[in-house]
């Protein structure tokens, strides 16, 4: 990896930009929540970033295993984070599922077609 904080920049910024495309391709529009949508990433995208890179280092654990791991640590927070200050967002577990769920399968396929070696080398 030629630049890790490049590596944390893109993946919070293409977590942002898919995340907030669900929530406006599932007809939300309260700039509240779209700002929420925004901080939760700005909490939870590094602290899952970091968490991957430490757990990938330091164990022999499945890749795969340690990406669903966090990815349902993930949910489980910006669950919370949804229910208890979203003003729109009616089921926000399931809201937290679904917009994970499409922001992971984006960012697996951007990664198999590009590869993050080949977009970090642009920055």
């Amino acid at each position: 990896m030629t630049n890790p904080l490049a590596w944390f920049a893109l993946s919070l910024l293409a977590t942002i930009v898919f995340e907030l495309a669900f929530y406006l391709l599932v007809g939300k529009r309260n700039l509240k929540d779209a700002t929420l949508v925004v901080l939760v990433n700005v909490i939870t995208n590094p602290v899952a970033q970091l968490t991957w890179w430490i757990l990938l280092a330091f164990t022999d654990w499945p890749p795969l295993a340690i990406k669903i791991g966090i990815e349902l640590v993930v949910i489980i927070w910006e669950g919370f984070l949804f229910g208890e200050y979203g003003s729109t967002i009616r089921k926000p577990f399931h809201f937290a599922t679904g917009i994970n769920a499409v922001s992971f399968a984006l960012g697996e396929l951007l990664l198999s077609q590009v590869g993050i070696f080949g977009l970090i080398s642009y920055l």
